[in-house]
Order: structure tokens, then C-alpha cells, then sequence
């Protein structure tokens, strides 16, 4: 996978993790607001799960992207001057 295919798949990523935390707040929304039945605990656990693991990703993301752009500045710091 080159640098521009990576980019990619790190921009889809965000736009899938802000679809998924949008998705959950409305089902926290509509299922979690009222009463704390076995099945809502249940629910949240599984939210939280989902949050924790969107989380990982964003953090990941992020460090994708602070790499690369250190990359990008090594290689125009080492670029000649015309």
C-alpha cells in the first residue's frame, strides 16, 4: 500500500468512526435515556466496547497522520534549493 493509498483508507476510516459514534448517540437516544433494564445495561457495555474501540482507531489516525507529515518535512528539509 503506498503513502496516497494509506491517506485513503485513513480518510474512509473517519468518515466510517463519525458515521458510528453518530449512529450510537441515537441509539443511546432512544434506548438508554429511560430505565436501566438487564438488556440496556447490556446495550451500553457494548457501546462502550464500540467507543473504546472507535477511539483506538481515531488515536491511531492521528498518529498515522503526524508521521507522515514529519516524513514530508524531513524530505523537504533535505530537498536541495533550486
Amino acid at each position: 500500500m503506498n503513502s496516497i493509498e494509506a491517506f485513503d483508507a485513513v480518510v474512509e476510516g473517519l468518515e466510517k468512526a463519525t458515521a458510528v459514534i453518530a449512529r450510537c448517540a441515537i441509539v443511546e437516544s432512544l434506548y438508554l435515556e429511560h430505565g436501566h433494564s438487564e438488556p440496556q445495561k447490556l446495550l451500553e457495555k457494548y457501546l462502550i466496547k464500540l467507543y473504546a474501540t472507535v477511539l483506538g482507531f481515531l488515536c491511531r489516525a492521528k498518529e498515522y497522520c503526524e508521521r507522515s507529515l514529519m516524513s514530508m518535512a524531513a524530505c523537504f528539509q533535505r530537498a536541495p534549493i533550486r
